[in-house]
């Protein structure tokens, strides 16, 4: 069963980051939230160490599954490919998260500059719940 969320985001993501760890709080409150930066929108991080840092919380700490948000999403989710035990998905809808294949997946990257928090919260929230049932 699911137990921890990790979080990361640049600071394009950083409002939307945010967003959704409010929502995994107030909707998800029996799973361990961690948040693993940007901590402010002036803050900068190379997207290849965001990935890295999320990825090895999700590899280290299972069961767990990691968040990342970036403007496009695709990069975060090439580099988390890179890593050994990491499976990502880069969901831009709800469909996405419906596939069988997903099932798998333990890193989902979500694009901040196309994705209104409305749809990432419907995306979030399948992409967990598959993981707890």
């Amino acid at each position: 069963m699911l137990k921890n969320v990790y979080i990361g985001a640049d600071s394009k993501g950083y409002v939307l980051k945010n967003q959704i760890i409010d929502f995994l709080k107030e909707n998800h409150s029996d799973l361990h939230v961690v948040d693993l930066g940007v901590f402010r929108i002036e803050e900068q991080i190379e997207i290849p160490v965001l990935a890295r840092e999320v990825g090895e919380k999700v590899v280290q700490n299972k069961p767990a599954v990691g968040i990342l948000i970036d403007s496009i999403g695709s990069d975060l989710c090439d580099y988390s490919k890179l890593m050994d035990g990491l499976h990502p998905v880069l969901c831009e809808d709800l469909k996405e998260t419906e596939l069988d294949d997903s099932l798998r997946k333990n890193i989902l990257c979500v694009a901040s500059n196309c994705t209104p928090i409305e749809s990432a919260t419907k995306i979030v929230n399948n992409f967990i719940e598959r993981k707890i049932k």
